[in-house]
């Protein structure tokens, strides 16, 4: 898989790239767990890593162990990079759940009362 190359650019500037920028970056042509797995592997042979975005904006003398290394790299795998990019993603809106449900409902009853009938089939 190619990066594009200001994304590569980016991270080299500051040894690493937050999750943000990585989705904003390749948001389109990763789907799937495997593809996020390439593209972590491809960052990591570059020797870049991917930071949360509120740590890459703490500075150095707010880290929690107070010794001034910046950013931390966090254990980011391809499906919390998958995952998170779903979640930002709109699934249904109300009206579209509640059709969803009203339909399931209907198909619920309608497979009791075939039940009913088979049962009622079986006992003649």
């Amino acid at each position: 898989m190619i990066l594009p190359e200001s994304l590569i650019d980016k991270a080299h500037t500051g040894g690493h790239i937050t999750v943000d920028d990585l989705l904003d970056a390749i948001r389109d042509t990763v789907e799937t767990p495997e593809q996020w797995e390439v593209v972590l592997e491809v960052l990591r042979g570059h020797g870049i890593s991917v930071v949360a975005a509120e740590e890459k904006a703490v500075g150095d003398n707010s880290s929690p162990s107070g010794s001034g290394s910046g950013p931390r790299s966090v254990p980011l795998d391809s499906v919390a990079l998958y995952l998170q990019r779903a979640g930002a993603l709109p699934l249904l809106t109300a009206e579209q759940e509640n059709y969803l449900t009203r339909c399931l409902e209907r198909g619920c009853q309608a497979a009791e009362r075939l039940r009913e009938g088979v049962a009622a089939e079986k006992a003649e």
